[in-house]
């Protein structure tokens, strides 16, 4: 239950020490790639970060503050230069709606989440491809099975889990093809299960009508 500003870095085999953080900070959410990622918000003395934190893959640089301080949110975006942050909770609110967009400079407010979430996991490979999966919502505290997916303008409630789940480990993929795995469950028991997202498609189904 302490923060650390420590990083890791894995080669496919091992990890290794790399540069640590301006600010110790736990529940953070991050997103991008190892020598391009940032972390956004989480949990540090004195309460809830609103700084970005972006990493060269050598040191971490202090970047543009989110509107909102938070912790148990999650991110999602391909680069550092283009992310969206969602959901959490802060000392004035136990499950937020709002989120925010990031252009590699400051954190702008865009579309609430259709449902209050925090400890909500997410996934994308750009902004417009983003899933939030499970969490604890505000119709469902201890564990939700809810998914919305974000086009890049608002929330759309997608197909949800079979398994009710929070506290998941980072989403892969989008919301084309994604897989989730872990958590606790509504009963707040830890779970093994993974599940696998695959997004909506459509197809021409074109034939020929004849008259007589």
């Amino acid at each position: 239950n302490t923060t650390q500003d420590t990083t890791f870095e894995y080669d496919g085999s091992s990890w290794t020490a790399g540069g640590n953080m301006n600010v110790g900070r736990k529940y953070q959410a991050g997103f991008g790639i190892l020598t391009a990622g940032a972390v956004c918000g989480g949990n540090g003395s004195p309460g809830n970060r609103t700084e970005t934190e972006e990493y060269n893959g050598t040191s971490w640089t202090t970047s543009g503050a989110l509107n909102t301080g938070r912790e148990t949110n999650d991110a999602a975006g391909g680069t550092q230069t283009a992310a969206i942050t969602f959901g959490g909770e802060n000392p004035g609110t136990d499950k937020l709606t709002n989120s925010e967009e990031y252009n590699g400079t400051s954190w702008s407010e865009v579309n609430d989440l259709n449902t209050a979430t925090k400890r909500n996991s997410g996934g994308g490979t750009s902004v417009p491809t983003t899933l939030s999966l499970g969490g604890q919502s505000s119709t469902s505290p201890p564990g939700t099975a809810q998914v919305e997916q974000y086009n890049g303008t608002s929330w759309v409630t997608s197909a949800s889990m079979a398994t009710a789940r929070s506290q998941i480990g980072k989403t892969q993929g989008n919301s084309a093809s994604a897989l989730v795995n872990n958590g606790a469950n509504a009963s707040d028991t830890y779970i093994v299960t993974t599940e696998e997202f695959t997004g909506e498609t459509s197809a021409l189904n074109i034939k020929t009508i004849t008259t007589s």
